[in-house]
């Protein structure tokens, strides 16, 4: 294809028209070969040339085959420009695509999570700022002490006190500001003591972060490691024993 200055693809524009009066491909070609005929150019100078259809045939029974191709692929396959490749699966409504890892979902989560999605609707449908509440310091405290809390320690009470959870229990939550509130920490304190996980100092950034766990994984002793392995053998038995039941009493 000839390479055109920027002047020249201007006087092709302006030879090109506009409106009512605009001009063939063929006239503008005449038009500018006989302007600058030591500089001839075709049709495809003025527009890109089309597609030819047995070649987006071949395209489309390319992808049928192989649907993981990729575009560059086919394009070397079909000696053809990716540009092109790209224009001819969209005019036949294919679209490029990237694979998506999902959590699997077993046969017994359907229904819970049908439970879930319609205790959240009624809670949204009979409060209103349920879903548009801004969490903070003061309700997520709130929401530990009355709703949170209760509920693990009615499933693992603890046998002295037993409105509060086991001490054996180890408590985590994810970086969200509100998790980090002085009110939130000090109630964690009392609860879990030293059991709960969290930031004692919320790192810098990631590079910060980076270190703070290399640090701590090197704090990890040969006889630690020997003791987990131990320990998850013998909850393999245990989980054998109940037949796949709960097994946690038995530890």
């Amino acid at each position: 294809m000839v390479r055109l200055s920027e002047t020249q693809r201007i006087e092709n524009l302006i030879m090109i028209g506009y409106g009512d009066r605009t001009r063939t491909q063929e006239e503008v070609c005449e038009l500018f070969n006989n302007k600058y005929p030591d500089r001839p150019i075709t049709r495809s100078t003025i527009s890109p040339p089309t597609i030819p259809e047995e070649k987006k045939l071949d395209i489309l029974l390319t992808v049928e085959e192989n649907p993981f191709l990729l575009n560059r692929q086919i394009a070397m396959q079909q000696e053809i420009s990716q540009s092109s490749v790209l224009k001819s699966l969209k005019q036949n409504k294919w679209h490029p695509y990237k694979v998506h890892l999902v959590q699997e979902v077993n046969e017994d989560d359907f229904d819970r999570r049908i439970e879930f999605c319609e205790t959240m609707m009624e809670r949204c449908h009979n409060d209103l700022q349920f879903s548009s509440r801004a969490l903070n310091g003061a309700n997520y405290l709130e929401l530990l002490q009355q709703n949170i809390i209760p509920a693990i320690a009615e499933v693992f009470p603890n046998a002295e006190h037993p409105v509060m959870p086991d001490n054996v229990l180890w408590f985590q939550q994810d970086g969200a500001p509100p998790h980090y509130s002085q009110l939130v920490r000090n109630y964690l304190d009392t609860i879990f003591q030293n059991k709960w996980i969290g930031y004692v100092n919320r790192p810098n950034n990631i590079e910060d972060l980076k270190i703070r766990i290399t640090e701590e994984i090197r704090l990890i002793t040969p006889q630690m490691l020997t003791n987990v392995t131990k320990k998850f053998a013998n909850r393999l038995a245990h989980c054998q024993q109940v037949n796949g039941g709960q097994f946690e009493h038995l530890l």
